[in-house]
């Protein structure tokens, strides 16, 4: 996946995973998060597609600056945590806004310490919540390291 642009990346993501059947905010002032998309319980995050547009997309203060369309389902993809950090790490390297250049490098910064704390540290075993979606990606160490290499 190293090799294929951000587009290309979320076209296998929406094949492997399928689409996302809601909007990520239950509604327009983006204050609720709609829990019912969530698959967490399989190890996947979702990520807003229109982020190499926009910063923040799943946090309410800049989700209310954007058009509510990057909220629906058709605008979200599915993907374990390394593929999250590949999505924002492509967004980095071709970022569409230069003038927030360091919009995705904080993305990946967040998601890179993520995949060291489980790769690393093993800190997924002390948190429930997170158990899955280490336990997805924990085998794929060669993925992991080839992507550090990325950066």
């Amino acid at each position: 996946m190293m090799l294929l642009t951000y587009n290309q990346i979320i076209e296998i993501l929406l094949d492997k995973y399928g689409e996302v059947l809601g909007n990520y905010f239950l509604n327009r002032t983006c204050t609720q998060i709609n829990e019912y998309i969530k698959r967490s319980s399989e190890g996947l995050q979702i990520h807003h597609i229109k982020e190499n547009e926009m910063k923040g997309l799943s946090n309410p203060e800049f989700a209310q600056q954007a058009p509510f369309s990057y909220q629906m389902g058709y605008n979200l993809v599915y993907c374990n945590l390394l593929e999250h950090f590949l999505l924002h790490c492509k967004i980095w390297d071709h970022s569409t806004n230069p003038l927030q250049i360091d919009v995705e490098k904080n993305g990946a910064k967040i998601l890179l310490n993520e995949l060291k704390k489980i790769h690393f540290d093993n800190a997924w075993q002390y948190q429930n919540y997170k158990r899955k979606a280490a336990q997805t990606i924990f085998f794929k160490k060669n993925n992991f390291f080839n992507s550090v290499d990325f950066l």
